[in-house]
Order: structure tokens, then C-alpha cells, then sequence
């Protein structure tokens, strides 16, 4: 197979991702020689805010001259964005031939699962010194929760994927622990009742508990970067909105504690990899007349602190164009949404997950229009707009990278998966 075909066929293996047991990982990881050991590595946990977290230390922890990979999900444009190292995204020939030696198990493996080992495997071929991986869903039995971290973080816990992960915060609480390891410290950025869950287990798994987080004070905020102070030292920080700094306190707090652990990573390293962080689509300005920004916020905590930020940031009328996906809290999110919002312009993202356009209206008071069709969604959103305008596209990481490949003449690579699911 091409690397098209690749990546094809592993976007098909997405209808068996609702079974979760690590009994095949970790079958998976044992025939290849346990590769998730091989290095170092920190495990990211959260409801919101893992993934950049996960980008900024990574970036700091290159900057100190380490060979570091970092896993993520889900992309926004390109498969290979998942899996990196020193920044740098997986080659297409090393996607198949890692597709093809996994294959080669017989295990019926899962579309994360395929994944995560493939990412095991490639840092360990790579050399890395320390991995930075992000949960995929939940912790317990995430594919991820096989590695022995060094250092454990959990960014934030709010009601989400309640269907699989339990319908309170104390019981998703419960599944995000699942990545604290005996004795290994866990930094949690969390308040009651999921504190004191966390608490618990750390107590019982002999785990230290961080939650004294580093401080960074914002000085100022442009629609380029926000300046920070921490410690006495001016830092640009390239990502917008204030639950940045909240992502980089959780970053900087780790390289503490990484220091602590015999991995020097001194202020110079902090100040050029959190200059030089890179993590599209959340509150990513692409354009300015109109300003357009694309957010991926997808959940109830993610687009309230969306929406507090688009009161600050708006310029004129706010048009926003939304997905949703079905598994969502649809009704709480919009509703924050609907607060700062002018008109609506509801669209599916390219996957078979996004809820109906029409179900999503049903919600705002505002005006709104219906279009099916991203692209000629985004071009009725776009009519909408005069110059001094704001158009906001957000409700979905899927439509986040939807609308980022047409802007830049290309196609997202998961709307694969809409032609494999029909």
C-alpha cells in the first residue's frame, strides 16, 4: 500500500475504538521489544489544554538540547502531525513501514492503537531522549498508559465523552488518574471534587501531588502573542488567550520538577522554546480583514473560556461558523457561544460524527443559516462578514482542520475517513 492507502486503512479501524482494554497494546508492545521504555517520557492527561501543554514543553525541552518526540491527537490537517520528533513530522515512508510491521503482529489492533505503538516505535528507532505523550481519551485505559513516565500531568477535568468515561467529574476524575503511576510524581491543575479523587489515588499509588504551579503574569496581548513575565524574565508566548497561561504555568511547573530529576533545562531553554511553541488552531489568527480565527474548542469548559476570550477579541459583528460533533454537550456549549455571537452559520466537519446542522440551530437565538457542506459553509460565513468583521470557526477540532487545509489550497487528511466510513 501507498501512504495514502495507509493512512486510508487505519482511519477504517476507527469503528473499533469504543472497546477499550489494554490487553492487545500491550501483546503489541511485548513482540516489539517493549519500545515505549526505551526513553524517557512525560504523560499529559485532561479534559482541556493537554495538547498544548504537551507542545510547549516539548518545545522547551528541544531548546535544552534534548532529542525529543512528542505524541498528540487528534491532527488538524496531516496524519503524520501526531508524531514528531525535534518538531519535525513523521516521513510518509516511515508511517507505512511501521503500519506494515504492526500489521505483520496478527493482533486486531485499533486505530489508536496502531498509532500509539507505531509512535513508540519510531522514537525508540529515533533516539529520543524524552517523550512528551498526550492522552488519547480518558487515562486508565488509554493505549498510551502502558509507558513508565517520569513525570505525570493532568491539566483539567470537565464533563466529557460521559458516555465512556462516567457521568460525573469525580468519576472522570477517576479514569484520568489512571495514569499516576506508583511513586512517580503527578502535577494536576484540578479543583474539587476531582482534587480530592486525585488526591486519593496519588496517596494510595505513593505518588507526590503538585499542584503549587509556576507563575506567569500577562504585561500585554496582541493579535500576534501575549507578553509574559515569570521570574523576573520577559517571555513572548506565540499562543492567544488566557488559558494559555494557565497550559504554560502546567509547562514551566514540569521543568521544575524535571530539574529536580536530574534533567537541567535552564531559563534560556524556557524562553526560546516557549517563543518558538507551535500549536495551530486554538485562537490561531489567519486573517485580519475580516479577522478570522480558528479555535478547536470542543467541549463545555474549552468554549466558555472561548467565548470570554471572543468578548475581548472581537472587532464588529461576531459571525461564527460551527460544528459539533453528536457525542458533545451541544446545548451548554452553544449557549455559551450565543452570548457573544451575532449569527451562526451551522456546517458538519468532515467526519461521520458531526451532528446535524439543524440540531445544533436549535440552541442560539441568534440569527443563523444551515450549509451542510464545509467548503460552501465557509464561503457563506465568509459573505457574511464585512471587513471589520470577526468570523470564528470553532465546535471541532475536525472542522478546525477543515477549514485550515482550504485556506491553504489543500485538503485535511481525516476527511479520508468520511469515504472510508461510507
Amino acid at each position: 500500500m501507498d501512504y495514502n492507502d495507509t493512512v486510508a486503512y487505519l482511519f477504517s479501524l476507527h469503528r473499533l475504538d469504543n472497546y477499550y482494554d489494554l490487553g492487545q497494546m500491550r501483546r503489541a508492545l511485548e513482540a516489539l521489544g517493549q519500545p515505549q521504555h526505551a526513553y524517557r517520557s512525560v504523560h499529559i492527561a485532561g479534559s482541556t489544554g493537554k495538547g498544548s501543554t504537551a507542545a510547549m514543553l516539548a518545545s522547551v525541552l528541544q531548546s535544552a538540547g534534548y532529542r525529543t518526540g512528542l505524541y498528540t491527537s487528534p491532527h488538524l490537517v496531516d496524519f503524520r502531525e501526531r508524531i514528531k520528533v525535534d518538531g519535525q513530522q513523521i516521513g510518509e515512508q516511515d508511517v507505512i513501514r511501521l503500519f506494515q510491521t504492526l500489521r505483520m503482529l496478527g493482533l486486531p489492533l485499533t486505530f489508536f492503537e496502531y498509532v500509539t505503538a507505531m509512535a513508540f516505535l519510531y522514537f525508540q528507532e529515533r533516539k529520543v531522549g524524552v517523550a512528551v505523550v498526550e492522552v488519547g481519551l480518558g487515562g486508565r485505559l488509554d493505549a498510551t498508559n502502558l509507558i513508565q513516565p517520569v513525570l505525570s500531568i493532568i491539566t483539567s477535568i470537565s464533563l466529557e465523552h460521559t458516555d465512556i468515561l462516567g457521568p460525573t467529574i469525580a468519576a472522570i476524575a477517576t479514569e484520568k488518574a489512571g495514569i499516576i503511576k506508583e511513586s512517580v510524581t503527578v502535577i494536576a491543575n484540578v479543583f474539587d471534587p476531582a482534587l480530592e479523587v486525585i488526591s486519593g489515588i496519588a496517596k494510595q499509588r505513593n505518588s507526590r501531588l503538585v499542584t503549587d504551579l509556576e507563575k506567569v503574569r500577562r504585561k500585554s496581548t496582541n493579535m500576534d502573542c501575549q507578553l509574559v513575565a515569570y521570574q523576573g524574565h520577559d517571555i513572548t508566548l506565540p499562543l492567544l488567550g488566557s488559558f494559555q497561561l494557565r497550559n504554560l504555568s502546567l509547562a514551566l511547573t514540569a521543568v521544575r520538577e524535571l530539574n529536580g530529576l536530574g534533567m537541567p533545562i535552564g531559563m534560556e531553554a524556557v524562553r526560546n522554546g516557549i517563543e518558538t511553541v507551535s500549536w495551530p488552531g486554538r485562537l490561531e489568527v489567519v486573517r485580519q480583514r475580516p479577522l478570522i480565527i480558528i479555535d478547536g474548542a470542543h467541549n463545555s469548559e474549552g468554549m466558555a473560556s472561548l467565548a470570554n476570550e471572543m468578548a475581548r477579541m472581537k472587532r464588529g459583528r461576531l459571525v461564527c461558523l460551527v460544528a459539533i460533533m453528536k457525542d458533545k454537550d451541544k446545548k451548554t456549549m452553544l449557549e455559551s457561544l450565543n452570548q457573544v455571537a451575532d449569527r451562526f452559520v451551522f456546517t458538519t466537519a468532515s467526519t461521520p460524527r458531526s451532528a446535524d446542522p439543524a440540531d445544533l440551530a436549535k440552541h442560539v437565538s441568534k440569527p443563523y443559516l444551515l450549509e451542510s457542506d464545509v467548503t460552501q459553509a465557509l464561503r457563506l460565513a465568509e459573505a457574511q462578514c464585512r471587513p471589520g468583521d470577526t468570523l470564528l470557526i470553532t465546535g471541532s477540532l475536525y472542522l478546525a482542520g477543515d477549514v485550515k487545509a482550504m485556506l491553504g489550497g489543500k485538503k485535511a487528511m481525516h476527511a479520508m475517513e468520511m469515504a472510508v466510513a461510507k
